[in-house]
C-alpha cells in the first residue's frame, strides 16, 4: 500500500506532467499558422524590411516601383513606414526612405492608432523622419500620448499636438499643445478608417470607453484587463467574466486543452482519493 507521502509525491508529479503537456499543446496550437506557405507579398515585404533596416533608399524605391504590389504594400500590417519610424538610428537615408514611401504609397498615417508613424518616430527621436512626415501635406500633426514617454516631449515639433486621454500622465496633460482623444483628428480618422475596413476598434481612447462601469457596450467587446466593469453585455455570464480577469483571453484551442487537462486532473485526484479512502489503505497506516 502507498503511504501518504508517496501519494502526495505521485499526485504532484502527475499534476506537473499535465501542466507541461498542456503548455506544449498550447504552444503548438499557437505556432501552427506560421507553417503556412509564404506568399509573394510576404517575401517582398521581408526584402523591403531588410532594405529599410540597412537604410538603403535605392533598393526601397526599386522594390516599390518594380514589384507591382504597391497597393498591397500601402495597407500591409505593420506598414513599411512604421518600420522606418521604428528604427533607432536617425539618418538622411532614412528620411529619403520616408519621402519615397509617402510619395509612392500615398499613406503617411496608416491606422491612426497603434501603427501611427509620426508617434513612433517621435518616440524613437528620429528628427529627420519626423521632419519628413510633418512636411507631408496629408500627415495628421498629432501624436498619441499613450505610446510616448515623458522624455519624448522634448522631441515634438511645435506644429504637432499631443493627444491625451483620462489615463494620460500629468507630463502630457501639462504639455502646452494637447487635445482630448475624442476631439482629435486622429480619433475621427481612426473611426472612419475602421468603419471602411471593417476591422474592430481598439483605439488609444479604449480605456475611456470603460470609465463608467455600467456603461452599455457592444456584445463581445472586452474591457481592458485592469478595468473592472458591471456590464452584462461585456460577458455572457459570471464565469466567463471571472475567467477573463483571472486568466486573460485565450484562443479556442487553448481553452479546449485547458478544460481537457482540468478534467483529467480531476479524474486523477478522484482516483487517488478513492484509493486512500479504501479500508485496506487506512489499515496499513
Amino acid at each position: 500500500m502507498w503511504h501518504s507521502t508517496e501519494i502526495v509525491i505521485r499526485m504532484r508529479g502527475a499534476l506537473c506532467l499535465l501542466v507541461l503537456y498542456w503548455s506544449i499543446l498550447c504552444a503548438s496550437a499557437d505556432d501552427a499558422p506560421t507553417s503556412a506557405p509564404v506568399t509573394e507579398l510576404e517575401k517582398s515585404m521581408q526584402f523591403l524590411r531588410e532594405a529599410v533596416s540597412q537604410h538603403d533608399s535605392f533598393t526601397v524605391k526599386q522594390m516599390i516601383v518594380n514589384t507591382g504590389l504597391k497597393l498591397q504594400m500601402a495597407y500591409y500590417t505593420p506598414p513599411p513606414l512604421y518600420w522606418v519610424a521604428s528604427e533607432t538610428i536617425d539618418s538622411s537615408e532614412l528620411a529619403n526612405i520616408t519621402h519615397i514611401l509617402v510619395t509612392h504609397l500615398n499613406e503617411s498615417n496608416y491606422d491612426f492608432g497603434r501603427y501611427h508613424p509620426l508617434t513612433c518616430a517621435v518616440h524613437n527621436r528620429l528628427a529627420r523622419v519626423v521632419e519628413a512626415l510633418v512636411s507631408w501635406p496629408d500627415t495628421i500633426r498629432e501624436v498619441h500620448a499613450r505610446y510616448l514617454n515623458c522624455d519624448d516631449l522634448d522631441y515634438i515639433p511645435e506644429s504637432v499636438t499631443v493627444v491625451v486621454t483620462l489615463h494620460s500622465r500629468d507630463c502630457f496633460k501639462n504639455f502646452p499643445r494637447t487635445v482630448e482623444y475624442v476631439k482629435s483628428h486622429l480619433a475621427s480618422a481612426y473611426q472612419r478608417y475602421h468603419e471602411r475596413s471593417g476591422t474592430p476598434l481598439t483605439s488609444s481612447g479604449e480605456k475611456s470607453v470603460w470609465t463608467d462601469a455600467f456603461a452599455s457596450s457592444q456584445r463581445g467587446r472586452r474591457p481592458p484587463g485592469d478595468r473592472l466593469v458591471m456590464n452584462p453585455r461585456a460577458f455572457d455570464d459570471f464565469l466567463e467574466a471571472m475567467t477573463y480577469y483571472l486568466l486573460g483571453e485565450w484562443s479556442g484551442a487553448c481553452t479546449l486543452i485547458f478544460y481537457l487537462a482540468s478534467g483529467l486532473v480531476g479524474c486523477v485526484v478522484m482516483g487517488i482519493l478513492v484509493t486512500v479512502s479504501r479500508p485496506g489503505t487506512q489499515a496499513a497506516h
